[in-house]
């Protein structure tokens, strides 16, 4: 009765987020050339550097690497340069646009912009909630974000949801290869689901009969001994 209840409490959020994600993705997308972007809630990295900066001397450049949040306008806020539209924009042209701003007080700068997007991490695992990931992330590292799965996780039957469809599933061969979110399909705003055990599968069964019967055939070997 409290599984069925915890399940449907569980679903009841899960459809609530999924419309909230949901807003976000209109901005998110790839585009004609395959880039992709990203929207409000999403983040980009940035690695930046002065590529006329010698060894001798500190870069002060590097000081404005750092993950930067997509607000709800479409704009992120880069401390001493101010802000910059980045909502569907390709990577390439956000690079440039801070490249410009930081040649005002750089002669080579150098701009390297990740995109970072937002997957909803559900069921069982322990810290479920929204996290940022870069789309090169495997199933498993993103897993990892959610604390990891719980003890009544099942694996082998994680699927991905979008909106209120469940639009990826059979993914085990994916999840046991290493295979990442963009290889898989998944897209910002998109929920990784790690459904609970619902009963003991039959594999599991036979391990936990085999640990017994070990366990009896020890005990019954002391006992000849004595």
């Amino acid at each position: 009765m409290k599984s069925n209840s915890r399940t449907r409490g569980a679903a009841v959020v899960l459809a609530i987020l999924a419309i909230v994600l949901e807003m976000g993705r209109c901005f998110a997308r790839e585009t004609s050339s395959g880039q992709r972007t990203v929207g409000p809630g999403d983040a980009i990295r940035l690695r930046v550097w002065d590529a006329a900066q010698t060894a001798s001397r500190e870069d002060l450049l590097t000081a404005f690497s750092g993950d930067y949040t997509v607000d709800g306008n479409g704009d992120i806020l880069i401390p001493r340069l101010g802000s910059f539209r980045v909502a569907g924009q390709e990577m390439s042209i956000i690079e440039k646009a801070i490249e410009t701003r930081l040649s005002e007080i750089s002669k080579r700068p150098v701009v390297v912009a990740r995109p970072l997007i937002r997957v909803l991490v559900w069921g069982a695992v322990k810290q479920p909630g929204s996290y940022l990931a870069e789309p090169s992330s495997t199933l498993w590292e993103v897993i990892q974000l959610g604390g990891g799965p719980d003890m009544s996780a099942d694996l082998e039957s994680i699927y991905v949801q979008r909106g209120t469809k469940k639009v990826v599933s059979g993914l085990q061969e994916a999840f046991r290869s290493g295979r990442t979110l963009a290889q898989v399909g998944v897209q910002s705003g998109d929920i990784l689901v790690v459904p609970f055990r619902r009963r003991l599968q039959l594999r599991t069964i036979l391990e936990y009969t085999s640990y017994i019967s070990t366990l009896v055939l020890l005990y019954l070997r002391v006992v000849e001994r004595w």
